[in-house]
């Protein structure tokens, strides 16, 4: 452990309010260097361990409100895909129906069309999906 750097950490988290403290207890806490980590013991020693333990509850409090908001974000993220997937289909199957039926009545040039319009947008919109999981997976922050 380098003292520096345990005296530099010691100086930044003695500047911290309560709830800042608080924060970087319930967030970050296991991903603090050795030398930071030293600093936090050193720091809350120091301070009044009920107001910390008040701001660590409503800091868990807020961290649990804020998973629970991004989870309920990512439902609706969901539905509305699996929506505008339901929709997509839905369009392309019957554009492929009726562009079948034209063919069938001897309207194969609008029949074709349509029939290829309908596949081209299924095509388009799967291909757009699997592009944006595939970047959402290489550039993902976690």
């Amino acid at each position: 452990m380098s003292r520096e750097q345990v005296d530099f950490f010691v100086s930044q988290y003695s500047s911290m309010s309560d709830d800042e403290l608080a924060y970087l207890i319930a967030a970050k806490r296991e991903g603090l260097s050795q030398d930071a980590a030293r600093a936090l013991d050193i720091v809350l020693k120091q301070r009044d361990p009920e107001a910390l333990v008040t701001a660590l509850s409503e800091t868990a409090t807020e961290i649990a409100a804020q998973a629970e908001t991004a989870r309920k974000d990512a439902e609706e993220a969901r539905k509305l895909e699996r929506a505008i997937r339901r929709v997509v289909h839905a369009i392309s199957s019957i554009s492929i129906a009726i562009g079948l039926l034209a063919v069938a009545f001897e309207r194969p040039e609008e029949g074709y069309l349509l029939s290829g319009m309908g596949a081209a947008l299924l095509v388009a919109y799967h291909f757009h999906r699997l592009h944006s999981r595939l970047v959402s997976a290489l550039f993902r922050p976690d």
